[in-house]
């Protein structure tokens, strides 16, 4: 049944590779790439290529949220704590974002975290609950801006104190 499949999708793709149209949706941001480099980014709508010479590549252009998993980190005055986020943004430049990252999903989670501990480590746990989310956005935003993507807004969803338990001493 795997290998009847695999036929399957052997025929779409040269079939869809004979036809000299292709369909952009009104939610997506497309480029064509002529003979695997760039040729020109595309609107929503019906246009035209060359068969086996060009290639369209898509990605959404609609707003997405998503979960900066919980971080445990340490305050400049020693305090643990955890801090989760949430980051809103949307593809403003899909060259940019199809070409020049392989996963932004990682990217994006990556540089939050990293840009929330940057910030986090370096203050001390009063600064931490005053901290404003505009801070770790701009920050993030100066940094995925490259890729071609706008962060509308970080929130800290979530900021406690932690306590923290060694359950195992490796002495070794």
């Amino acid at each position: 049944m795997e290998f009847i499949g695999y036929i399957i999708d052997v025929i779409k793709s040269i079939w869809f590779s004979l036809i000299p149209i292709y369909v952009i949706n009104e939610f997506e941001h497309g480029i064509v790439l002529r003979l695997g480099k760039w040729y020109k980014d595309v609107e929503c709508g019906l246009g035209w290529k060359i068969p086996f010479c060009d290639e369209v590549l898509r990605c959404r252009n609609t707003v997405t949220t998503m979960s900066i998993k919980n971080q445990s980190l340490t305050t400049l005055d020693g305090e643990q704590v955890c801090v989760e986020a949430i980051v809103k943004y949307k593809i403003n430049n899909p060259k940019k974002y199809l070409l020049e990252v392989e996963d932004t999903t990682d990217a994006i989670n990556d540089i939050t975290q990293g840009k929330i501990k940057e910030i986090v480590t370096n203050k001390t746990w009063n600064e931490v609950r005053l901290m404003q989310d505009e801070e770790i956005k701009n920050a993030v935003s100066g940094e995925v801006i490259k890729w071609g993507i706008k962060v509308y807004y970080i929130t800290i969803t979530s900021l406690a104190k932690a306590r923290v338990y060694k359950l195992i001493n490796d002495n070794t």
